[in-house]
């Protein structure tokens, strides 16, 4: 399930969690695999970056049963560039 969290605020402002208390319990109840789309960014700029890491990537995200683990700061994968 791909989240928009916060989509409206800029990154900068984003500092609470994507998935506040109690929404990681729940997801994880579900079986369902949760990830913002801002995270899925990331994951699409890391395969785009080692194409060989695709198969691993999709694996752990059926094989997560709760919040997506990977990508979740953003600035693992992007970077502020003021003019």
């Amino acid at each position: 399930m791909v989240i928009g969290t916060y989509r409206k605020l800029p990154l900068i402002g984003r500092i609470r969690p994507d998935f506040p208390e109690p929404h990681p319990g729940q997801i994880e109840l579900s079986g369902t695999c949760a990830l913002t789309g801002l995270q899925l960014l990331g994951l699409v700029l890391q395969v785009r970056s080692a194409p060989e890491s695709k198969e691993a990537i999709r694996d752990r995200l059926f094989k997560t049963h709760g919040v997506f683990p990977d990508a979740a700061d953003w600035r693992s994968f992007l970077e502020v560039v003021t003019t």
